[in-house]
């Protein structure tokens, strides 16, 4: 805590009256072997994009210009418009996002994924792998971990986004509507590379709220605010996150695949993890999470986030940054 009480003096410091701090919401790291993960238990921030040409990607990492993500270089629809100023900045989309973690385990044990042999807890843990798109350690859900994490494989950045949803029974091995499938659709039959590059997004998130009680601790009240501070960083929201969350998790329509895929169907659902039904009726559903049943309905009848406040920024470059702080002109 005094680290980010001295962080926000700083900050106060070195802009004076160029700013004014109206809002602080306190996050953390958590410990030991839950460092990196949300309050659901699932790593963290495995699968970013990387700028052509910028970085050298890992095995199977998405790739985009580096301008779908920094206003002024090739990919941002808007470079030949940009003022001299905006260029090297970006648009930060931010969201505080409470997550109802009783609600979400509580699902996963009502309706788990059982097989022969499984041990305790193993079934949920299999539901929730198959909301989400990977298992909890980041394992993807490809052909050879539809039943079984591989905790060693989720560590691992050369072989945790080295993968395709490419064949002919791909749905078996992750639903279209899985978390990780349905915010970047690889391998689509509808989409393309390109198309695909054009709406990726560099985020970053991190836990706030008290940390979850440990076994055998009393129960909590309901209700209780915790959850993740979420920012997403692109050059165009119309075609960063806004497209994605509109277009793509809120869409049932979202993706369409061949026919013989989805069983017929034009509605594989909501995107169960952020997904968001309009209305006060907030009922959802996904298809493609019975392994046996491709085409049936998994009913959610209650939201297991819940976005509680946000708001877009233009984050500038450090040149421009700088002049903020000296409180110079910026030139167009």
């Amino acid at each position: 805590p005094h680290q980010f009480d001295e962080g926000i003096q700083l900050v106060e410091d070195s802009f004076k009256d160029t700013i004014k701090i109206d809002f602080n919401l306190k996050g953390f790291v958590r410990k030991d072997e839950l460092k990196g993960r949300e309050f659901f238990g699932f790593q963290d921030g495995i699968s970013q994009p990387a700028p052509k040409g910028l970085v050298l990607p890992h095995k199977g990492q998405l790739e985009c210009p580096p301008g779908v993500l920094i206003h002024g270089l090739n990919g941002d629809l808007l470079k030949d418009e940009r003022p001299k100023w905006a260029l090297g900045g970006t648009i930060m989309a931010f969201r505080e996002l409470q997550q109802d973690v009783s609600k979400f385990q509580e699902f996963c044990n009502q309706h788990p994924i059982d097989l022969e042999g499984d041990n305790g807890g193993v079934g949920s843990e299999r539901r929730g792998a198959r909301m989400f798109g990977r298992w909890k350690s980041g394992c993807p859900l490809d052909f050879e971990h539809i039943w079984k994490d591989d905790p060693k494989i989720g560590k691992d950045p050369e072989l945790n986004n080295n993968f395709t949803y490419e064949g002919g029974q791909d749905v078996v091995s992750c639903p279209v509507t899985g978390h990780s499938r349905k915010m970047a659709p690889r391998s689509s039959r509808r989409l393309s590379p390109d198309e695909l590059a054009a709406h990726l997004i560099m985020r970053g998130s991190i836990p706030y709220g008290p940390e979850l009680p440990e076994p055998g601790q009393p129960a909590e009240e309901e209700g209780v605010n915790r959850g993740l501070l979420f920012a997403s960083y692109q050059s165009d929201l119309d075609h960063g996150f806004k497209f994605i969350q509109e277009r793509w998790a809120n869409n049932v329509e979202f993706p369409r695949e061949n026919d013989n895929i989805i069983g017929g169907t034009k509605e594989p659902g909501y995107d169960p993890i952020i997904g968001a039904a309009k209305g006060k009726d907030r009922h959802r559903f996904v298809k493609g999470e019975d392994i046996h049943n491709i085409d049936t309905r998994l009913e959610l009848p209650e939201d297991f986030i819940t976005a509680r406040g946000g708001e877009y920024f233009w984050v500038p470059s450090l040149e421009a940054l700088e002049k903020i702080g000296k409180n110079e002109p910026l030139t167009a």
